[in-house]
């Protein structure tokens, strides 16, 4: 029999995987080598950006329901006191 294709997760236009993420902070000069980011690599996570209009928002995840709940804390903890869950569709 014909090997089934593997199947991606879905991706919306930003090429982000549907699902929830965590913004740790959003800057409209996006760059690689600032401190924020720094911080959110030295951690173990790893990032997406997404753009809004002129603002480049800077995302951890996707994570399941469960890790979010458990993760945001974390983050909030470690690397951005005003960091939110987001949704990416």
């Amino acid at each position: 029999p014909a090997e089934k294709p593997a199947t991606k997760p879905a991706q919306n236009a930003e090429g982000l995987q549907s699902g929830s993420y965590v913004q740790v902070f959003s800057v409209k000069n996006f760059d690689t080598k600032s401190r924020e980011l720094a911080l959110v690599t030295k951690n173990g996570y790893k990032y997406s950006t997404r753009k809004k209009g002129d603002t480049t928002q800077i995302l951890i995840g996707p994570f399941s329901q469960d890790e979010l709940a458990a993760e945001l804390p974390k983050i909030r903890q470690i690397i951005s006191k005003d960091a939110f869950a987001v949704s990416v569709k």
